[in-house]
């Protein structure tokens, strides 16, 4: 699954992202300057311009109207799924055990 999330920059106002890799960072509307943690170089970005993020804490400061793109598979969804199925697999293998080890009665 990929997420899409919009933000809107009032004008001046500091914004602050930590990301992993795999974001994507458009400008629908407006003028966005961005300073990623560990790059000497900043980007801005204007209408319908976009970039790459690397992972890092960005700080974006601007106008208008953002878009964040995540652009790899959620992490904590498949973890999450992982472990719904180690559970499944889990609760089968204790009715089993629990059939198999009941002892049986003579009557």
């Amino acid at each position: 699954m990929y997420s899409d999330t919009r933000l809107i920059l009032q004008n001046g106002a500091l914004m602050q992202l930590t990301l992993r890799k795999g974001y994507r960072i458009t400008c629908d509307e407006g003028e966005a300057w961005i300073t990623v943690t560990g790059i000497s170089r900043d980007f801005v970005l204007a209408g319908h311009e976009t970039l790459e993020l690397p992972p890092g804490r960005a700080l974006i400061e601007g106008h208008g109207t953002l878009r964040v793109i995540r652009t790899r598979a959620l992490p904590l969804q498949m973890t999450l799924w992982g472990i719904m199925q180690l559970s499944r697999l889990a609760r089968h293998l204790r009715r089993r055990a629990v059939n198999v080890a009941a002892p049986a009665t003579l009557h």
